[in-house]
């Protein structure tokens, strides 16, 4: 199976067996013994399979080949590693790295899959472990909802307004400090979503905060609470961060990555990666789900639930978050 948007093409086929690459996007199988599937290629990988399930994630720079049962090969240019049923190899570059695979780490899409499949084989994550992630995020969603309902009750009650944030600023390479700003969205068909900016588990790890950082990490550890933004078709998660930011008059820093394509986030209220132990730094996810790839590869579809987190401990462990 595909997702989405996704592209593939048959690059051999003799026969019956053939060979085929996966140029972007995800694919999700299940290939039995005996199968004519030769192999797949990806990058500058192959992936060689035998009576297995499993996931590629194929994005600019970057690739993670999931094993829910069996086991893969993935040659390298440099080097060849395998996996067996609850691992994952991450390809980044030249090298791949073999990892434990977090059921909290899939998507929707290979959730789905999954589930499918686990009707009628035993895969490395039950069903219930599954639609409990699902549940996770479908309540999360739900909780930010109401928040936000909330708060634009309180805004109402006081007799006050509270400006949807509608400015679109143009994407750079280069650091950026927010500051406020209003510049009206293009004619297009306007979206909306919500963003949260989060650095609360940093309260539990004040001992590891650089000295004089303290000032900038709020009582309850929410920077920005739940807010609805303005978007139109195309936007990402990093153009709606610094729309955000900027709207807000909120400290944001950031690079660009050529390798993956994407802009990296540095600080936030200038809370900077490393600024609360050598594991901390800033992390996304959009409806629950932390992506694997970079703020401005994701783009966003219409109601949308945004948050970015601090995350201090477990490599964004203690925010919800795992490796694939």
């Amino acid at each position: 199976m595909l997702s989405e948007n996704s592209e593939v093409k048959i690059t051999s086929a003799k026969g019956s067996a053939f060979m085929f690459e996966i140029i972007s996007g995800e694919v999700f199988a299940n290939v039995a013994k005996g199968s004519d599937l030769e192999a797949i290629s990806f990058d500058e990988y192959t992936l060689s399979v035998t009576g297995t399930v499993f996931s590629v994630s194929m994005q600019t720079g970057s690739a993670n080949v999931g094993v829910f049962e069996g086991r893969v090969t993935v040659e390298g240019s440099l080097d060849s590693v395998s996996a067996d049923a609850g691992e994952v190899v991450n390809c980044v570059g030249s090298a791949a790295v073999v990892n434990t695979m977090q059921v909290s780490s899939l998507n929707e899409f290979m959730i789905d899959q999954a589930k499918v499949i686990g009707e009628s084989q035993n895969l490395c994550f039950t069903n219930e472990q599954l639609q409990d992630v699902l549940d996770t995020r479908e309540e999360e969603i739900r909780l930010a909802q109401e928040e936000k309902a909330a708060h634009d009750a309180e805004v109402i009650a006081q007799g006050g307004t509270e400006a949807t944030v509608s400015t679109k600023t143009s994407s750079s390479s280069s650091s950026s400090t927010g500051s406020s700003g209003n510049t009206s969205l293009p004619e297009e068909e306007v979206l909306t979503c919500t963003i949260q900016i989060r650095c609360d588990t940093i309260l539990d790890n004040m001992d590891n905060l650089t000295e004089g950082k303290d000032k900038y990490v709020p009582s309850n550890g929410v920077i920005l609470s739940t807010s609805t933004v303005q978007f139109v078709e195309g936007e990402t998660v990093f153009d709606v961060l610094k729309r955000t930011c900027n709207y807000a008059g909120i400290q944001l820093e950031y690079s660009y990555t050529p390798m993956y394509e994407s802009h990296y986030i540095e600080g936030i209220n200038h809370l900077y990666e490393f600024d609360c132990g050598s594991e901390s730094g800033w992390m996304y996810k959009v409806n629950g789900w932390f992506p694997n790839y970079g703020c401005s590869k994701y783009e966003l579809e219409d109601g949308d639930t945004i948050v970015w987190a601090y995350t201090c401990n477990g490599l964004g462990a203690d925010v919800g978050g795992g490796v694939y």
